[in-house]
């Protein structure tokens, strides 16, 4: 872990680090989320009064459509990324049979899942190759960074866990924090698998771009990255997709292939 002071505290020092404190704020954050008040006194995730999805559509997924497109601008091989991602990770959410409002919300989380990213050096978001593990190290913050950028806004939805926890795998070998299970929220893994999806299925610098049906063969010789469910829901709604709208999947091809 990257210690920020100039030299190391004192080996009887019980104090945490800069970055542990801040890791340690953003965990209480996420877990004091659900009891924080809008103005009377009432939670913004109190379904008797939330937002539903006919005044989440225009003005604030507009706004946060364009807002994760802007981050997209330095880099060629992302372009167009957190739209299809929220597109995907709704069709998901709608496979699993969740309610309108809930996959609004998969949808918002969908657009702002990176917006961390602008905290990651220019140069690394728009390298064309394969990024270094220093490089690579610096990229995974952004789970962290976004959580850092968002915490404050009252949005109508929480989108804190998806940005923090859509890089966790099911197995426990994701990151930031190495949650695994059921201690990954169901919207989190949602949009998680949504981004694997589209990575693959997307041009980059240092792959070919793989069909629909190759990317589910790939993702199934890792299925323990994601619940049951979800990844399920994922195959589902790729395959019954209208056309244009996901990349074509050949129900008929069998879901096999290589290890990532």
């Amino acid at each position: 872990m990257q210690v920020f002071a100039d030299s190391p505290p004192p080996a009887d020092s019980n104090d945490p680090s800069p970055e542990e404190a801040i890791l340690a704020s953003q965990r209480r954050v996420l877990a004091d989320r659900p009891a924080r008040q809008r103005p009377g006194g009432v939670s913004w995730l109190d379904p008797a009064v939330s937002r539903g999805p006919a005044r989440l559509d225009a003005a604030l997924l507009a706004v946060v459509r364009s807002f994760g497109a802007s981050l997209e601008s330095p880099d060629q091989w992302s372009s167009g990324h957190s739209d299809r991602v929220a597109r995907y990770a709704a069709a998901v959410a709608t496979a699993m049979g969740l309610d309108q409002t809930e996959i609004e919300a998969v949808r918002l989380g969908g657009y702002l899942h990176d917006v961390g990213r602008v905290r990651v050096s220019p140069g690394i978001r728009a390298k064309s190759g394969r990024l270094t593990d220093a490089e690579f190290g610096e990229m995974k913050k952004h789970a962290v960074w976004g959580l850092e950028l968002l915490e404050d806004l009252e949005l109508p939805v929480d989108v804190l866990p998806m940005v923090r926890w859509h890089h966790e795998r099911h197995d426990g070998s994701g990151y930031p924090d190495g949650l695994k299970g059921d201690e990954i929220p169901l919207d989190a893994s949602i949009v998680g698998i949504a981004d694997v999806f589209d990575a693959l299925t997307s041009p980059r610098s240092y792959q070919s771009v793989m069909s629909g049906s190759s990317a589910l063969a790939l993702m199934r010789s890792r299925r323990g990255w994601w619940r049951p469910e979800v990844f399920d829901a994922l195959c589902r709604a790729a395959e019954e997709a209208p056309r244009g709208t996901m990349p074509v999947v050949d129900a008929s091809e069998p879901r096999l292939g290589p290890a990532f």
